[in-house]
């Protein structure tokens, strides 16, 4: 999930600044996972498609980015998250219970 570093590391200019590019997802999914882990955590991030177009659906891979006055703090939260091992995830799954019922 970190950046890489042959990625743009500036991504967006609008009224609000530069963004930038604080990781990558897969697809989709996992972009919008990113991206919720950042906003519960104050941070607010958007996704961007780095390959394809829309025929491509959620497939293909996308840039995370924030306003560069969070990336610093981004970049922590998530190399943070990638230090839960399958052990502790799947304590924490079974911890939390099933689903609740549709």
């Amino acid at each position: 999930m970190p950046s890489d570093p042959q990625q743009p590391e500036q991504a967006r200019d609008d009224d609000s600044g530069i963004w930038t590019v604080v990781a990558t997802a897969l697809d989709g999914g996992e972009a919008q996972l990113i991206c919720d882990r950042l906003l519960e955590a104050g941070i607010p991030a958007e996704e961007q498609r780095s390959i394809g177009g829309p025929g491509w659906g959620e497939s293909g891979a996308r840039y995370i980015r924030v306003a560069p006055e969070h990336a610093p703090r981004a970049r922590e939260l998530l190399s943070a998250a990638e230090d839960i091992s399958e052990d502790e995830l799947a304590k924490l799954s079974e911890e939390a219970g099933p689903p609740p019922p549709d």
